[in-house]
């Protein structure tokens, strides 16, 4: 739709990811995405603040909610780069801990339970190894334009200063391929009308894609999805 001139388009619908089930995941599960030319990754910052205060305004008449019995006030938000965050919360240097392969494993044990839970933090700024669908920064490609807002703790949203150049993407892809076949996981078919957008021209674009689920979790004050989904 970018590629065929939309400037901002958005979408409520069901995902499937198989073998996710946890606290904070099931297999299905309802995503909020969104895109909009012309925008770059930290303008979402904005947006998204202004829509957590609007969302609880209207549930809770007020711009805060209790969450396991911490208030966020979502008119404040606090923004700090992954690598900060790692010094900070972990006391360890991210690029280190990445060329250890102990990402995930300091993120989730060390970084994410350190947190600030009474407002909306957007961490910031991932190394390229996980840019994923996201840009590299022209000031500094060893990071990507890539944010995730964290509630009460929690990761609740994931956005992008979308990559719209086809050659790079293509690239990307490949050795993802090559990854998913050197550990014996499922490959999936090239996406072609994805393909075939990028060969026609997507726009330069910000965009973001919010856990709804996760997000009720939160306006509820309750510790499992499952009390959401039942």
């Amino acid at each position: 739709m970018l590629a065929s001139g939309y400037r901002k388009i958005f979408q409520i619908g069901p995902c499937f990811r198989k073998n996710e089930k946890g606290r904070l995941h099931r297999e299905e599960f309802t995503m909020l995405e969104w895109y909009e030319a012309d925008a770059n990754y930290m303008e979402l910052v904005d947006f998204v603040r202004r829509m957590l205060v609007f969302v609880s305004k209207e549930v809770n008449g007020r711009t805060s909610c209790v969450c396991k019995g911490v208030e966020i006030d979502f008119a404040g938000v606090e923004i700090i780069t992954l690598e900060s965050a790692f010094a900070k919360f972990a006391g360890k240097n991210l690029l280190e801990v990445v060329a250890g392969n102990r990402f995930e494993e300091v993120l989730v044990t060390e970084v994410e339970p350190n947190l600030p839970k009474d407002k909306p933090v957007f961490v910031k700024d991932y190394p390229a190894k996980f840019a994923a669908l996201s840009r590299l920064k022209k000031d500094n490609p060893a990071f990507s334009e890539r944010w995730e807002l964290y509630l009460g703790g929690i990761e609740i949203a994931n956005a992008y200063g979308e990559l719209v150049d086809g050659k790079e993407q293509q690239e990307r892809f490949r050795k993802a391929l090559v990854g998913k076949e050197k550990n014996g996981e499922l490959v999936y078919p090239e996406n072609k009308d994805f393909a075939d957008a990028l060969s026609h021209g997507i726009p330069e674009c910000a965009g973001c894609a919010l856990g709804m689920d996760r997000l009720a979790m939160v306006f509820a004050g309750v510790d499992s999805i499952e009390e959401i989904m039942g």
